[in-house]
């Protein structure tokens, strides 16, 4: 089994129109500009990657103040690529959760600082040589095989004794059905419906949105997109 992960590097020439009407920074429209999606690392570390360091040195940390750092320096290089004239829409997503819509856009700070970037293709030397870049790297398509995954991650020896519980399980034995436990999962996407999630046809809590949902949460599932 194998699930893909889009990060599209052509094919944008079709949904470009849309994209021209809700870039603050426009691209050229003609089909002779050919485009590229690209992630641009920028040099401060990330919230992580500083609150580590902070803890090794004994120092204390306030990592929301850091985060707002990181989301200026971000800023910055974007204003420089426009002194530079060089024209970008910043990608992202609309991602729906019930009666709640977030528009998410692909700007990283916590364990990667950086930015994706639709750029014609010609502007992505002027990128580089941008203050702050580290380095501007073409988003690809990843095709990621889970055929060996449960043997890698161990997980058979995880499952504690007896080795397999279903939602039908009544030995009522504490600690074998996750109680007080959060599960993170990097994933194309996860069933929040199923029956082992407690079948809540509920969406899920949205890490981005409102404590409560409008048709109130689904308790077993948080994601963040």
């Amino acid at each position: 089994m194998s699930y893909r992960v889009l990060l599209r590097t052509g094919c944008f020439m079709i949904a470009l129109a849309f994209l021209f009407s809700l870039a603050s920074v426009s691209l050229p429209t003609t089909h002779a500009v050919a485009v590229k999606t690209v992630i641009v690392q920028l040099s401060r570390e990330p919230v992580v990657v500083a609150r580590y360091r902070a803890g090794l040195a004994g120092q204390s940390f306030d990592a929301n103040a850091y985060k707002q750092q990181v989301i200026a320096d971000q800023n910055t290089f974007l204003q420089r690529a426009v002194a530079s004239g060089i024209p970008y829409i910043v990608a992202g997503v609309s991602a729906p959760n019930g009666a709640v819509t977030a528009d998410i856009k692909f700007r990283f700070n916590y364990v990667y600082n950086g930015v994706t970037l639709v750029v014609p293709e010609h502007a992505i030397a002027a990128l580089k040589n941008l203050e702050g870049v580290v380095g501007v790297y073409e988003a690809e398509e990843l095709i990621v095989s889970l055929d060996r995954s449960v043997n890698y991650v161990r997980a058979p020896q995880l499952y504690g004794n007896p080795p397999k519980l279903s939602q039908f399980d009544q030995l009522g034995t504490p600690g074998y059905h996750g109680e007080g436990m959060i599960v993170a999962v990097i994933d194309t996407g996860v069933d929040w419906s199923h029956p082992m999630f407690g079948g809540d046809p509920t969406p899920p809590q949205f890490g981005l949105g409102p404590a409560v949902a409008a048709a109130g949460p689904n308790r077993k599932v948080i994601y963040y997109l």
